[in-house]
């Protein structure tokens, strides 16, 4: 799984469920009113000082600041947003190419 994880979403393993948490965590943060320590363990980190990390490390700010800034923002921009994107999407075709060539060769 990491030889394909690196090859085919240009990232670690790690990075790839950091970056699915992360989204998580983002989605929760900015449509519910959980606490942060319920959002840590619903979006699968182990430790809400794991969480504040891969938060800085993504927005440059704690997910306090970074909700209060998005209150903001959408607020100043009539409700129009501009998520992070940190995932890679693929076309279908690219997609079924990426299996196809795991399947037949048993590695990436």
């Amino acid at each position: 799984m990491s030889h394909f994880a690196k090859k085919n979403l240009k990232q670690t393993f790690q990075e790839y469920v950091t970056t699915v948490r992360f989204n998580q965590a983002l989605k929760l943060l900015l449509t519910t009113n959980m606490k942060l320590t319920d959002i840590c363990f619903e979006s699968g980190f182990s430790d809400p000082r794991y969480l504040n990390k891969a938060f800085v490390k993504r927005t440059g700010m704690k997910p306090e600041e970074y909700k209060i800034c998005r209150i903001v923002d959408v607020e100043n921009n009539q409700g129009q947003r501009n998520p992070i994107q940190s995932q890679i999407f693929y076309t279908d075709e690219e997609a079924l190419d990426v299996l196809d060539d795991f399947t037949r060769t048993g590695s990436c």
